[in-house]
């Protein structure tokens, strides 16, 4: 039997919960370093790395210790849990994945789609998945009631304290055609495109020539 491959040598395909409970899958080069993984993780979702942290678990659920330059390779994971940084517990508990929700997100006026999310976490959490799902930056975007609601959703509270499972998405950035352009446009082609006025020919009775 020939050797086995080394794991700091290879890829490994690792499942990826994000802070609103939405599972991804991602490929991760064995060499790479922890924190460098947490870096580019909270890239890809607009997250500040200070704020977050990771958790590596065994395909049993189990959490497995790690240094901040350790190799993925070398961890042995199957997934990684990204999180909000807080108080360490004393006794780390495992894994156990929150209960989930169907969010329905109405975008872009008719547009919608729908994300499983945790409702018990702040929507400033789930904005980051609500604009990868409508490809909308975090920057510029807003959460509203409903798309006649002009005051945006307080983003410091959950789903559940707004009783809401379903939401529009508003991109502040993207601008809205003026209607009196529309109209200025209209008004161009009727004054181009406007019938002519047909000649009328008279029928004089003609004199007889003798």
């Amino acid at each position: 039997m020939g050797e086995q491959e080394n794991p700091l040598d290879r890829d490994h395909c690792l499942s990826v919960v994000l802070p609103g409970g939405m599972e991804k899958n991602a490929t991760v080069h064995g060499s790479k370093p922890v924190m460098d993984l947490l870096v580019t993780l909270c890239a890809s979702y607009h997250l500040n790395p200070s704020d977050y942290t990771v958790e590596f678990l065994s395909p049993n659920k189990n959490n497995i210790s790690f240094k901040p330059n350790s190799p993925i390779g070398s961890l042995e994971a199957e997934t990684i849990v990204l999180k909000p940084r807080g108080v360490e517990e004393k006794i780390r508990k495992p894994y156990v994945p929150e209960a989930s929700v169907r969010l329905l997100i109405n975008y872009n006026k008719s547009h919608k789609t729908v994300v499983r999310v945790n409702p018990k976490v702040a929507l400033e959490i789930l904005l980051p998945v609500v604009c990868d799902k409508c490809e909308f930056q975090v920057e510029t975007t807003i959460l509203l009631k409903d798309s006649y609601s002009e005051e945006p959703l307080d983003l410091s509270k959950t789903l559940n304290e707004h009783g809401l499972r379903e939401v529009f998405a508003k991109d502040t950035a993207a601008k809205e055609p003026e209607p009196q352009e529309a109209g200025t446009l209209e008004q161009r082609f009727s004054i181009v495109f406007q019938p002519r006025t047909p000649y009328k020919i008279e029928n004089t009775p003609r004199t007889p020539s003798f």
